[in-house]
């Protein structure tokens, strides 16, 4: 049999000489008419046969012939080996489909070299159905129906898709309206305010402040949680312990102190520890400021938070804690007198300040503003150290002014002093007439309280200051800001600094990395030096574990850390017992944490 060849067309591809032959047979049939046709091998069809199958038999004659040769050619060359012959233009390869003429061939012989019967017979049979559907029309109707089905099909794909993707595109919502309109919006007519119900308005806001306002006069010491017979037999107690040690307190004050802190300093302080017993809860919101009584014998802490409320715990009693509300608003400050250690004076955002005065037993008022909105209450106050009776005030407004505790009256007021709030104020310790006053407006300036509206000098730093602090001899000013450093300046006052060359941010002898970033709920980090080792101050940290950091003035580096499995708040506020070694931490949440030195054991 011979085998299959394929000639290469001019795009590459190999087409297949069936085709040709069915075209061909095709040929021969339709000439059945003259059966007897011209002579055999004659390329001479006669007149009849119409030109382009002449032309098809001759191009399918001369391809028989270069079938021939390839065939001979390739019988010479290997059976595996594919033969290209450069002359024709013709590749063979290995038979792998059998000629035409065993497609669809009957076992009856053919007839005149065509197509068989059988051939012949469907040919007719498929030109009478095509011949009868173009005669019902039925053609045109066949391509709509495939069209339709195609389309149908279209349509179902796109609903499987689309249906894949649900649920994940989110629901049309129509648009809500604004939870608040204007009068205008709403087609109603806007409610006319007019200068005299302004005024009326703000009389009777005033009106309702007063009345929250707690009475001018002295303020009786009667306790929140406790019945008036056992605040009676608290408060003689207290008033004979802390009478009986305030002379000395004054003399534990005049001690002289170490210059820095030594090893035995550093293993005190690592010696501290933290009891279960001694931490208590004292206000019940958060604490605003904190003092340690100077007494050596009896240990008292007071804590008062941000609602105006006094707490007060005896350490050495029984767990009970003794609260007082003499403001109705922040206490910004509190300290006890110099002179005088059974007198607390404390200063509050509702402005007023005020003595407990153990001897009255009651909260004696020593000055009040004129209104309490908030914009006019005092922020921060300072004892001036060489006159005991005097007290430096700050607003916050951005005013200072020196209050006379005798006379209770402003002995000058500076309206000006800072453009915004007043967080911090602090009488020099050694120096007379020195003061030091920090702001929200990133301001630390220095004053001297003989030209109080005449700065000696200022420092601008770039974000908020916390507070300004000076060590307990003066030596060192610290600066607690919110750039997340703490400044350190080795005797400010006495180095030749004044207005025209003042110091800045580069004359600081130290710049300590610190996280200042307390936030909203949490008070602000406020450092406290220790008064038996000036040259050491703590504060507190929000690093974990929690913990109360130790730093020395004159290295600048934390030398230590107080902490204690019982201690997992942030200790915002922490003060120094003055003699004892003893020191008390205060968190956000009215609670405070006594640690305790060797020797220090509960008595």
């Amino acid at each position: 049999m011979a085998g299959k060849v394929l000639k290469r067309s001019a795009s590459g591809k190999h087409e297949s000489i069936n085709a040709e032959r069915v075209k061909t047979a095709r040929t021969r049939s339709r000439l059945k008419a003259d059966p007897e046709g011209p002579a055999e091998g004659s390329k001479d069809h006669g007149p009849d046969l119409p030109h382009q199958y002449r032309q098809e038999n001759d191009a399918a004659g001369s391809r028989d012939e270069k079938s021939e040769v390839t065939r001979r050619s390739t019988r010479s060359r290997p059976a595996n080996e594919n033969t290209y012959d450069e002359d024709t233009q013709i590749k063979a390869e290995p038979p792998a489909v059998p000629p035409v003429e065993s497609f669809g061939a009957s076992s009856k012989k053919r007839s005149g070299g065509g197509m068989s019967a059988f051939e012949m017979e469907r040919v007719e049979n498929i030109r009478r159905n095509q011949e009868m559907l173009r005669a019902l029309g039925l053609g045109a109707m066949k391509t709509d129906i495939g069209l339709n089905a195609t389309a149908q099909a279209l349509q179902q794909a796109r609903k499987r898709v689309a249906g894949s993707n649900r649920g994940l595109k989110p629901a049309k919502r129509e648009p809500r309206a604004p939870t608040r309109r204007s009068a205008r919006m709403e087609g109603k007519e806007a409610p006319f305010y007019n200068e005299e119900k302004l005024i009326m308005e703000v009389e009777a806001q005033s009106a309702r402040e007063e009345e929250k306002r707690m009475d001018e006069g002295p303020l009786t010491l009667e306790t929140l949680n406790r019945s008036e017979e056992g605040g009676a037999d608290f408060l003689v107690l207290l008033k004979e312990l802390l009478l009986e040690r305030s002379n000395e307190a004054s003399a534990q004050a005049d001690r002289p102190t170490k210059s820095k802190p030594d090893m035995d300093y550093l293993e005190s302080l690592s010696a501290l520890t933290l009891a279960e017993e001694d931490i208590l809860k004292l206000t019940p919101a958060r604490i605003s400021s904190m003092v340690v009584h100077p007494s050596e014998r009896t240990l008292v802490v007071v804590a008062a938070d941000v609602d105006g409320h006094l707490g007060v715990w005896q350490v050495e009693g029984d767990k009970e804690v003794f609260k007082f509300r003499p403001h109705i608003s922040k206490v910004a400050s509190m300290q006890y007198h110099p002179a005088d250690p059974s007198k607390l004076i404390s200063s509050s955002h509702d402005g007023t300040v005020r003595c407990l005065d153990l001897a009255k037993e009651a909260f004696d008022l020593l000055v009040a503003t004129d209104d309490i909105f908030q914009d006019s209450g005092f922020t921060c106050a300072s004892q001036v150290s060489h006159s005991p009776e005097n007290l430096y005030l700050a607003g916050y407004e951005g005013s200072t002014g020196l209050l006379d505790l005798r006379s209770r009256k402003l002995s000058w007021v500076h309206g000006e002093a800072h453009a915004k709030k007043v967080n911090s104020i602090e009488a020099h310790p050694t120096r007379e007439h020195v003061f030091i006053s920090s702001s929200t407006d990133r301001v630390v300036t220095l004053w001297d309280d003989r030209k109080p509206k005449k700065e000696v000098w200022s420092i601008a730093h770039t974000n908020s200051i916390n507070n300004a602090s000076f060590s307990p001899t003066g030596a060192y000013l610290l600066i607690t800001c919110q750039d997340h450093k703490l400044y350190l300046h080795a005797d400010p006052v006495a180095a030749p600094f004044t207005a025209a060359s003042p110091p800045d941010l580069s004359t600081a002898q130290y710049r300590i990395k610190h996280n200042n970033n307390t936030g909203r709920w949490l008070s602000k980090f406020w450092p406290t030096w220790d008064p038996k080792h000036p040259d050491a101050f703590v504060v507190g940290s929000l690093e974990q574990p929690r913990r109360i950091e130790v730093f020395s003035a004159s290295s600048g580096f934390q030398i230590a850390s107080v902490r204690s499995e019982w201690m997992n708040s942030v200790q915002s506020i922490n003060q120094f017992h003055p003699s004892r070694n003893i020191l008390v931490g205060a968190n956000s949440s009215g609670r405070v944490h006594l640690f305790r030195g060797p020797g220090e054991e509960r008595r």
